[in-house]
């Protein structure tokens, strides 16, 4: 599967060099030659002279400095060690606590990223960095509100220029999601500034994201008026004229971008893929190599050297290039399942089962990979594991026609010609141009002596192919199109998008199912509840029930939403049963909605509890509360309810250590102080309780329950 090349934006810390509390002029020049290497990118012999120096004098900057190397090398555990001990010997070393925070944050560490950038902000409030590299922080544990918000603070503290920190903003805007309000914010810049090429690049780049091509290619046009010689920007016109269909402009873009600079991997490799896309696949090669040489890990990049190989029907030459890519991300399925499909096309079978299945231990429900399997293992006589395989990967996927098309190859294998033609049948329902499909059923006919038959499926197959393999690449595209639509909050298109795929199969569930949820997300709920009607009719599925109730529930018709969930429960899905009792709680039918329940799923357990609370079965609540704390002992919503099982128990100690443990998780969690003031309430502490429900109030501010409170407090003080 080929995907265009993405560009990853990282951001470099620069280490300190101005420290003039250094004693002796050998450590300083230690330091300094340390420094011009991780200047040149020399990052291990940076560290050496870091060490040496370090052997003469313990200096915070030393260690600073060797962390930002480490850093660099990716050795952030390493670089941790050395930030901390920089701000162990000066605890007031603003650039020590700032980069500490960017390498947890790199590690993965975020809780305490965020906890190190409040250091940090503590030393130097006016600087806008550690606001806005929490804020990224807060994009990475996935808490948009969050990340918005301190972004606002580096605008509201911030001495720097303002245009500067809109920008700033604007990108933490895009990372959440929020492109029209970081266009908004880009415009703004570039009212008093028109001439901003940083803020036209990013509107450009914010416009193709969001897939509206032409106003990108016209704000990259301004900014190449301005300044020609930006390889990205030449890059990312390029990428959308080809997103146009104007391959021959694209292509020129990328050669700008490459006339520019040379070792520009992106350009190379999107000029790769455009001649891998019109099946230039001796061109495609050339350009991956080229990129490959630059950019040597990236595990994609290697795979599609692979495939152009092997779709040249080259299978022996693309197998080093699948092994490559995993030699860079072990974990890529695709290149283990893609060696495997090489293997099974030069007759090695049993190799080729090996990489199949080895795809498999790292993704069970790979259904692509179970098809593949199926293939060897039908031709080295074992037939019935074969059959096994490929249902298996139709369970995953029903609706995947190459699948029903490589059992009904087994099947005729197995000269089980009719369960074959009824497999071939699924597969061209699915697709009615599948080529391979037409041809096949052409063969088993033929083989039947339905010649007749047999020369208009060979014509039907001679039509699919011209039609198929134009198209094929183009419907997985449009998926993934519809996809990322989604995730940036561009509903109305992305149902364009699934509109579309269903246009052009009819049977596509899950562009239906995509479309559904769609129009849920818009509030579109009659649009919804119609069309789930319509795909009902066709295919009896969980996801539509719930979708269809979803819409009911919308329009406020209950009776009609509980009768859709309903009918989800009947196929047995734990989504369904969720859905369903939870709909049932908010009616007041508890114990109706306990008994929807199972408790082998954690999410199902969750409701439970949270139902047996509202029951006030407080000792049955709790008991299954602690259950969820020990399984999950992070989840916030566990700790809460199990707290608040405890208030209503009047364990007021214990439920509030659970409060502190969740504010402890997140400090803006706003129940948790609430409920911290109402058992301080009842503990007679009116002060701390008016405290702890004021800090409520503070983050939620039309918090109307810590309104109440506030006032009883108040009246009873």
């Amino acid at each position: 599967m080929i995907q265009i090349y993405s560009i990853l934006l990282t951001a470099y810390i620069e280490p300190d060099v101005q420290d003039t509390s250094l004693k002796s002029d050998e450590t300083v020049g230690f330091l300094e030659k340390g420094d011009s290497l991780c200047d040149q990118g020399d990052y291990w012999e940076a560290i050496q002279f870091y060490d040496r120096a370090l052997e003469l004098e313990k200096n915070e900057v030393i260690f600073n400095n060797k962390g930002v190397a480490l850093d660099a090398l990716r050795e952030h555990e390493k670089a941790i060690d050395a930030y901390n001990k920089a701000t162990e010997i000066n605890e007031y070393y603003f650039t020590g606590w700032y980069n500490l925070a960017n390498s947890y944050r790199y590690n993965g560490d975020y809780k305490k990223a965020i906890d190190t950038y409040d250091r940090a902000i503590s030393l130097k409030p006016e600087d806008d960095g550690p606001y806005f590299d929490k804020a990224y922080t807060y994009i990475a544990m996935g808490n948009r509100r969050k990340a918005i918000k301190t972004a606002d603070k580096a605008l509201k503290n911030s001495s720097t220029d303002h245009e500067w920190l809109l920008m700033r903003k604007a990108e933490i805007l895009e990372e959440a999601g929020r492109n029209k309000k970081s266009l908004r914010l880009y415009d703004q810049v570039l009212e008093k500034e028109p001439d901003n090429l940083e803020a036209l690049k990013r509107k450009g780049d914010v416009l193709l994201v969001i897939g509206d091509f032409q106003n990108a290619i016209d704000v990259y046009d301004s900014f190449l008026y301005r300044y020609t010689d930006d390889e990205e920007v030449w890059n990312n016109k390029g990428y959308a004229l080809f997103s146009m269909g104007f391959y021959e402009e694209s292509k020129i873009c990328y050669q700008k971008a490459i006339d520019i600079s040379q070792e520009y991997s992106p350009a190379l490799y999107n000029i790769g893929y455009l001649h891998h896309t019109l099946g230039e696949y001796e061109e495609a090669i050339e350009y991956y190599r080229r990129a490959s040489k630059i950019d040597s890990e990236n595990e994609i990049l290697w795979n599609n050297l692979g495939n152009a190989l092997y779709n040249m029907d080259r299978y022996d030459e693309s197998i080093p290039f699948f092994v490559k890519s995993i030699e860079v991300n072990p974990d890529y399925t695709i290149a283990w399942n893609n060696i495997g499909n090489a293997l099974d096309k030069l007759g090695n079978y049993e190799e080729s089962i090996y990489y199949h299945r080895k795809a498999l231990e790292i993704q069970p429900d790979f259904d692509y990979a179970l098809y593949a399997l199926s293939l060897p293992l039908a031709k080295t006589g074992k037939i019935d594991e074969a059959l096994e395989k490929i249902d298996l990967a139709l369970d995953l996927n029903p609706e995947y026609e190459q699948a029903w098309y490589s059992k009904a190859k087994i099947l005729n294998m197995d000269d089980k010609k009719d369960e074959a033609l009824e497999a071939l049948d699924e597969a061209i329902d699915l697709d009615p141009d599948f080529g391979k499909a037409w041809e096949l059923r052409g063969d088993i006919l033929e083989e039947l002596k339905k010649y007749e038959s047999s020369m208009r499926a060979y014509e039907r197959a001679l039509t699919g192919y011209q039609i198929h393999y134009n198209s094929y690449d183009d419907m997985k595209y449009l998926h993934k199109k519809g996809s990322l639509l989604e995730k940036l909050g561009r509903f109305e298109d992305a149902c364009e998008v699934y509109e579309h795929i269903i246009e052009r199969d009819e049977k596509n569930l899950l562009a239906m199912i995509k479309k559904t949820e769609m129009l849920i997300e818009m509030e579109r709920y009659r649009d919804a509840v119609i069309e789930s009607n319509k795909y009902l009719e066709q295919f009896e599925n969980e996801k539509l029930y719930i979708l269809r109730g979803e819409g009911f529930e919308g329009l406020e018709n209950t009776k009609k939403a509980l009768e859709s969930y309903r009918k989800a429960s009947e196929l047995d899905g734990e989504n369904a049963r969720i859905v369903l009792a939870r709909l049932l709680g908010d009616k007041g039918d508890i114990d109706e909605a306990l008994d929807v329940l199972q408790t082998a799923n954690y999410e199902e357990k969750l409701l439970k509890a949270n139902l047996l609370l509202e029951k006030e079965e407080y000792e049955n609540a709790k008991d299954v509360f602690r259950d969820l704390v020990f399984e999950d002992e992070k989840d916030i919503r566990a700790l809460y309810g199990l707290g608040k099982t405890l208030y209503h128990l009047k364990e007021y100690k214990k439920a509030s250590k659970l409060m502190d443990k969740c504010i402890g998780i997140d400090e803006e969690f706003e129940p948790a102080w609430l409920l911290k003031s109402k058992i301080y309430k009842e503990l007679g502490k009116s002060k701390k309780a008016l405290e702890y429900a004021k800090i409520a109030k503070s983050i939620a501010v039309e918090y109307e329950e810590a309104e109440d409170l506030i006032v009883d407090i108040e009246e009873s003080i």
